[in-house]
């Protein structure tokens, strides 16, 4: 379905006069795209290089084998020697526990690792995913449903409000439902939208609203606070 492009974002005014917070327009959403989990996935063409944010909404159906990575998106470090640092890996480690998962170091640039925000995707349905990645601090984030997310050190308890990649960068090709041809995501994904730049967690927080306050719509994303998306996938 082809969307006007008449949309616009504006900043809303309180009683007082001032500024509210920002707010996208809702636009209508009626499709996504289903991967197979076997062989399916698309290869955008588009790279990054520097700062990125990759945001998507993915609904997980958990049919694939246990302790097997699986790539609803994928963006891959530069230095193929670290593939289990792609940035939109999800792990299913049990029958019932599937979660994000990167390999990296904590906020420190030490005690390098797997690390896992603790959400369990299984039969949640449809969630929104947000990665960033800052490439002079190497700072990686990453937001569910508009929330920033601690991750979790897999040999131990502690948690860390951001993993890092020192020595590395993400330069590899956006690639849609694997990471190379390999290890294939069953579910569905939409609304695949990239950025060379941090958004905000303000920004994520109303690209998530403007969807759970207009069931049906999403938010309109060809422009932000921090600037146009690079490429926007939106599968209608």
């Amino acid at each position: 379905m082809i969307i006007p492009a008449y949309n616009t974002i504006y900043s809303r005014v309180n009683t007082s006069g001032a500024a509210g917070p920002f707010e996208y327009t809702a636009i209508d959403n009626n499709y996504s795209m289903e991967f197979d989990g076997t062989s399916d996935s698309v290869t955008t063409g588009h790279a990054e290089s520097g700062d990125i944010t990759l945001s998507a909404w993915i609904n997980c159906n958990g049919t694939y084998p246990n302790f097997q990575p699986r790539y609803p998106l994928s963006i891959t470090p530069s230095h193929s020697s670290l593939p289990n640092g792609t940035i939109g890996r999800i792990y299913k480690r049990t029958t019932n526990q599937f979660y994000v998962m990167i390999q990296g170091y904590d906020e420190t640039g030490a005690n390098f690792d797997n690390y896992f925000p603790v959400f369990n995707f299984e039969g949640a349905g449809w969630k929104h995913c947000v990665w960033t990645f800052n490439n002079t601090t190497k700072a990686i984030y990453f937001y569910l449903d508009g929330i920033a997310q601690d991750w979790t050190k897999n040999t131990g308890f502690t948690t860390h409000p951001f993993i890092t990649m020192p020595g590395y960068s993400y330069a590899s090709l956006l690639k849609i439902g694997t990471r190379a041809s390999s290890y294939f995501f069953g579910g569905k994904v939409d609304e695949v939208a990239v950025w060379g730049t941090v958004l905000s967690e303000g920004t994520i927080e109303a690209i998530y609203n403007t969807t759970i306050d207009n069931p049906g719509k999403v938010a309109d994303l060809s422009e932000t606070p921090e600037g146009a998306h690079t490429a926007w996938y939106r599968f209608e």
